[in-house]
């Protein structure tokens, strides 16, 4: 159970920085250092930052807890998924059924709220930038959801 929830919230942290990183590229952070014949300027969105950094440690993480657990080879390559016996394997479908219909019940709602935000934007507001940003958002929070509710079914069947 371990690894489902080591994975899971490590899916749901990648999706919310993601989400974020990109629903704001446009701020930015400036900051600067010089030294006795070098300069470096920095232009950076700081949650692009925050993204980044977290893309170079998660995995490093994840090969820690691997080797820590000491999964077998065939699990390391995906451990949400992975079933060492048929209980695991049964539990995983029903998880991953759950995962589905959330998945779809976002995306048929998401397309509402996107339709709604471009047709407010077009009419009152006349910003795309908002648009964009849902959308964004949109995409983020269904792919949170997802992973959120396949790590709770999991768990759930897992206790039974």
């Amino acid at each position: 159970m371990k690894k489902v929830v080591f994975e899971s919230v490590g899916n749901v942290l990648l999706f919310v920085l993601m989400g974020l990183a990109f629903m704001f590229p446009f701020s930015r952070y400036e900051g600067g250092a010089t030294a006795d014949g070098f300069s470096l300027s920095v232009h950076l969105s700081p949650l692009m930052a925050v993204f980044v950094v977290f893309l170079v440690l998660y995995p490093i993480a994840r090969a820690v807890f691997v080797r820590r657990s000491g999964l077998h080879a065939s699990t390391r390559d995906n451990l949400e998924l992975a079933a060492d016996d048929e209980r695991e394997l049964q539990i995983t479908g029903r998880a991953l059924r759950t995962a589905y219909r959330v998945l779809m019940t976002c995306l048929i709602v998401g397309l509402g709220v996107l339709a709604a935000a471009q047709f407010l934007s077009a009419t009152f507001l006349g910003d795309v930038v908002a648009v964009y940003r849902t959308a964004v958002g949109i995409i983020a929070a269904t792919l949170v959801a997802a992973s959120a509710s396949y790590c709770i079914r999991w768990c759930l069947e897992y206790r039974k």
